[in-house]
């Protein structure tokens, strides 16, 4: 059983994510939004972190 969902982990860290490409971080939001409306979406009482 899932008990919670981490959409991202160290998003600041160039190995996970290019503050380069998204200098305004707006990409990363997106990403972070349409992640956990999936996971809502499937099971709306886990835990996102």
């Amino acid at each position: 059983m899932i008990e919670a969902a981490m959409i991202w982990n160290e998003p600041n860290n160039k190995s996970h994510w290019d503050p380069e490409l998204d200098p305004d971080w707006s990409r990363f939001a997106d990403m972070a939004i349409l992640a956990a409306d999936a996971i809502s979406t499937e099971n709306p009482t886990v835990t996102k972190i």
